[in-house]
């Protein structure tokens, strides 16, 4: 009888392992992974994901299309080096900082195609081919809502762009550009991610509590820029617009949490906001956003977990790395000079994943198991991604704003640091939060590297 029911049991289970196989081998997009785990937990077979062959074909044949032109672009944006020259940036210079993240409604569907044309090429000197290849995507498209087979008639689109677009973000960066003059007007430091927004200030605490005041008020230029969105088809969202009040835990003098003024609306002051993902609090322990990642990657596990025994080893493995791995990886680089507390809870999520993937028991050694996958421990997963955000800046590859923030030692004799392109690590009041800045402990841990690292011509070595 038991022969029986496991006889019955293998050839159950057997096509369900082929079908679930091949699925994970065609589709590598993190979505389409999450689909047909839910399906296959859900028990569907009705639902089948179609073949990608045509699609493969399709994506080569025009990768290389898209490639050339965005390298096309990239040279306007270059010869045209005038109207992009960066900001000149406001770095804290007091013991708080008044953190403002703005939120727009539905952005990337209500800004204005000629409105993006003429600042490309008011702007930005975009001109020629880039900007007809920019004006034929742009242009052309309509739209029609259809119930029960009546449709509608046709509307032509002026406004919006996918947000799937590989050039979406820089699109809405450009048509944005002009309301950066607004903070900087005021002393206020800013910074943008496709729609996402935020102001800070920063302002040393006192007992009258004037220079609280004077950030506060110098923040009343979001107003100025709710009207400027206005004027430009764009929705300011009140409610989903944050405020934080960054700090020390070992500050005497704590500036008061009040609430910061809108126009007609009052922003209270949050203990912890969502900002590009990551979970922000007053003094920067980033315990939410540990939670949160920890949270998130146990959830994943668990939902593998249940068909771990229909999986391949390779499509286990792609399933870990898509889903778990990818929550601990993300922002981890804010994690830098944490003590061990901190990563130990962090580091039993990436123990927990090794162990679904080998089988390991839990009384086992998973250290000779994530040698063999190559799987570095959290802390230097986070002093490799450091030491590479170094690279990057160093040989302009990154963002200006992180340049800017480390420093070539000034001499006049000529050392053999020079040479080895080591960097001036700045003095820091606190080792707390002092040690944890980039321009500190990026400094710190690059010049303890090898020579040979630090003037590697490719960042593959790295």
């Amino acid at each position: 009888m038991r022969d029986g029911v496991r006889e019955l049991r293998d050839a159950i289970d057997a096509p369900k392992e082929a079908s679930l196989n091949t699925q994970f081998a065609e589709n590598t997009n993190r979505m389409s992974l999450y689909k047909i785990v839910d399906i296959f937990l859900l028990k569907n077979p009705t639902l089948k994901l179609p073949s990608h062959d045509s699609v493969l074909e399709l994506a080569e044949r025009f990768s290389q299309f898209f490639t050339n032109k965005i390298s096309e672009i990239r040279h306007q944006l270059d010869s045209q080096s005038d109207h992009l020259s960066p900001r000149s940036e406001i770095r804290p210079t007091g013991e708080a900082v008044l953190l403002a993240l703005i939120d727009l409604s539905t952005a990337f569907d209500t800004f204005n195609h000629a409105i993006l044309l003429d600042r490309m090429f008011s702007r930005f000197g975009i001109s020629g081919s880039a900007l007809q290849w920019f004006r034929s995507y742009l242009t052309g498209h309509t739209q029609f809502v259809g119930v029960n087979g009546s449709f509608s008639s046709s509307v032509s689109l002026h406004f919006g762009v996918s947000q799937v677009f590989v050039c979406g973000p820089i699109l809405f960066i450009i048509y944005n550009s002009p309301f950066h003059n607004i903070p900087t007007t005021r002393g206020i430091s800013d910074h943008g991610y496709a729609n996402d927004e935020q102001f800070y200030i920063s302002f040393r605490p006192s007992t009258d509590g004037v220079p609280q005041n004077s950030a506060f008020s110098s923040m009343s230029c979001i107003s100025e820029f709710k009207l400027w969105a206005a004027d430009n088809k764009l929705k300011f969202n009140d409610c989903k617009t944050d405020a934080l009040l960054i700090t020390s835990s070992f500050l005497k003098k704590k500036p008061t949490p009040s609430a910061l003024a809108v126009g007609d609306h009052l922003i209270k002051i949050s203990e912890a906001v969502h900002n590009l993902g990551l979970f922000m609090d007053t003094y920067l322990t980033m315990d939410p956003h540990i939670k949160q990642s920890c949270k998130k990657a146990f959830y994943h596990l668990s939902r593998i977990a249940p068909i771990n025994k229909h999986l391949k080893p390779a499509a286990l493995k792609l399933l870990v790395h898509s889903f778990v791995m990818s929550q601990l990886d993300y922002g981890n680089s804010l994690l830098a000079g944490f003590t061990n507390d901190r990563m130990e809870r962090l580091q039993r999520v990436q123990n927990c994943a090794a162990r679904l993937i080998t089988g390991t028991r839990r009384c086992d050694s998973i250290t000779p198991h994530l040698k063999s996958f190559h799987w570095l421990p959290i802390k230097l997963r986070i002093d490799f991604k450091i030491a590479l955000l170094c690279y990057l800046s160093l040989n302009s590859c990154a963002s200006l704003y992180l340049y800017n923030l480390l420093q070539r030692p000034n001499s006049s004799v000529s050392l053999r640091s020079s040479s080895a392109q080591k960097l001036a690590v700045p003095s820091s009041r606190t080792k707390t939060n002092g040690d944890r800045a980039f321009s500190v402990y990026a400094a710190k841990f690059w010049n303890h590297l090898p020579s040979t690292i630090c003037s590697s011509p490719s960042s593959r070595i790295v």
